[in-house]
């Protein structure tokens, strides 16, 4: 799986079945991305704070206030 964004830009996730780029947390603020051991991908974003995922689901939890 290949996950790719810009700086402030949205988060997106290559998809193997169409070979086209999928959109992620539809704000325009990532700021880093990481995935840990567990299989748990982290993007930081500028407005929203820090969002987590299990690599499998399709959903991002917001970690914010």
């Amino acid at each position: 799986m290949i996950w790719a964004s810009s700086y402030n830009d949205r988060l997106y996730r290559l998809s193997y079945t169409n070979n086209k780029f999928e959109s992620f947390l539809t704000e325009k603020d990532v700021t880093c991305i990481y995935e840990d051991k567990s299989g748990r991908f982290w993007a930081g974003t500028s407005k929203n704070g820090l969002q987590m995922s299990r690599i499998r689901e399709e959903k991002f939890y917001c970690l914010c206030k």
